[in-house]
């Protein structure tokens, strides 16, 4: 499980080396305590949303490419249909209200979000595999 996040840790080290950073001054740029980010890095353990915003902010580049690296986020952008915009810009109001009040609702949020994709995609793919059966086997009578 923990080789799971080297490549995320290995791309955060090539980000630090490009802009001459050691974890401490990523750490403190980041806003985060010292050794918050390095233990993790160290042990190879999946990144908080938190985390994360540490590591933009330190490395002074956009979340959205750290969450990408970090597998929160797909890794080619897509198009977004323009009737779910509303609801994404509502949900990026949420986030940044949150990570200003409670840094660790964000991680919460990104859960629900996360767990009730998952069971829209889950969904879809019964739905998928039911048209598939019934085109080989035929409709149920």
């Amino acid at each position: 499980m923990a080789k799971d996040y080297e490549m995320f840790w290995l791309w955060v080290q090539q980000q630090m080396e490009a802009r001459d950073l050691t974890w401490y001054t990523l750490e403190k740029a980041g806003g985060v305590s010292n050794a918050a980010i390095s233990r993790l890095a160290r042990e190879w353990r999946k990144p908080t949303v938190f985390v994360c915003q540490a590591i933009a902010r330190g490395l002074r580049i956009g979340l959205e490419d750290v969450l990408r690296q970090a597998g929160y986020l797909p890794s080619q952008p897509t198009e977004i249909d323009p009737r779910m915009q509303a609801t994404v810009d509502q949900l990026l109001a949420i986030w940044h209200r949150l990570s200003e009040i409670d840094p660790d609702a964000l991680d919460r949020l990104l859960n629900v979000v996360v767990m009730q994709a998952e069971m829209v995609e889950a969904t879809a793919r019964v739905a998928e595999q039911s048209k598939i059966k019934e085109a080989d086997t035929g409709p149920k009578k």
